[in-house]
């Protein structure tokens, strides 16, 4: 880490660097970000990295994406992502929020939600319920209706599937020592060839409008239910990522819902999106989706192996054995929802 992002970060957990009111900073650290949890606000500092997806270690390029990250979380949380503020250095050299004789770095600065008002927690905790679900479902087919609809080439649209389809494997099977490399194997080649073979499902959702600039990382730990529907940290950095099928985006988040032990709020969520967007997408497809997810999702947990200071092998390992688990009992209900031939 270089002396200037020490620095930043050191200035950054010090309470009397937002001014009154602060007496405590709380740390989280991600891949992409340090959040600093500084009394009723959040001030997220995106970290100079450069992934697959991004390169961020020009100060320009971070504060261009905190402006993104305030555009387009806005269009779910437009009372959380309050501005971006300037880091700077004074006159006499000392670090400071403001424009002021250089900019040293940019951040995002929003309202702290509760913990407990966050949908994850109250899956977890057995506090959500059916009226819950249906309140999420609304807002999410209120948002995904009022975005315009694109219009991908066809087979560009399914390369890009495969695409991640080919990536996930690459990841997975790079770790066969930890994880079973037939039956990741034999995964990949089932989704590949559903859409080889389906490929009229996705041409026709291309057809219908229902391909979007969503949100692009629709977790239960991203939705705060405490109050109006929020959902928060989409994914700012990647317009790819963020352009799906609806149907697509909200498998995702029924899917987290599952994987936290709550399948039958899963299907509520899914039954009242779908009756409120009235969208009607062949089951099949929609596990398609969800196998697809929980293999990228299994693909982004193995890949914490990879990083030089990983502390906890173990649960990277089973949370991808678990992600695996979940893509496969999809993968297997496809057959089980396919209309059968006529």
């Amino acid at each position: 880490m270089s002396a200037s992002i020490q620095a930043t970060l050191d200035f950054l957990r010090q309470p009397d660097s937002y001014g009154a009111g602060v007496t405590q900073v709380d740390v989280i650290e991600t891949h992409m970000s340090w959040v600093f949890l500084a009394g009723h606000h959040v001030f997220k500092l995106k970290k100079p990295v450069c992934t697959d997806y991004v390169d961020f270690r020009a100060v320009d390029t971070r504060c261009f994406y905190c402006h993104e990250e305030l555009r387009l979380n806005r269009r779910l949380a437009p009372d959380v992502y309050l501005s971006v503020e300037t880091l700077s250095r004074d006159a006499d050299g000392k670090l400071c929020f403001g424009t002021s004789q250089e900019r040293i770095d940019c951040l995002v600065q929003m309202r702290r939600l509760p913990e407990t008002g966050m949908l994850a927690h109250a899956l977890t905790h057995g506090a959500a319920d059916a009226a819950v679900m249906q309140r999420v479902a609304a807002r999410i087919a209120d948002f995904h209706r009022d975005l315009p609809k694109l219009r991908p080439d066809p087979d560009v649209w399914r390369a890009s599937l495969k695409a991640e389809i080919d990536r996930n494997e690459g990841a997975l099977l790079a770790h066969r020592q930890s994880l079973a490399s037939d039956k990741v194997r034999m995964l990949c080649d089932a989704q590949r060839a559903i859409l080889q073979s389906q490929a009229a499902w996705f041409d026709a959702r291309i057809r219908e409008g229902h391909i979007v600039e969503g949100h692009g990382d629709l977790r239960a730990e991203h939705v705060c239910i405490a109050g109006d529907i929020t959902v928060i940290d989409c994914l700012e950095f990647s317009r790819d990522l963020r352009t799906l099928d609806a149907a697509d985006e909200i498998a995702f988040l029924a899917l987290d819902c599952e994987r936290l032990q709550a399948p039958t709020l899963a299907d509520v969520l899914l039954q009242t999106y779908f009756a409120q967007s009235q969208d009607t997408p062949p089951a099949a497809l929609v596990h398609f989706y969800q196998s697809l997810r929980a293999g990228i999702r299994a693909r982004i947990a193995i890949r914490h192996l990879d990083e030089i200071d990983c502390t906890q092998p173990a649960l990277w390992t089973q949370r991808a054995m678990d992600w695996l688990a979940l893509a496969q009992q999809h993968q297997d209900c496809i057959s089980a929802t396919m209309d059968p031939p006529s």
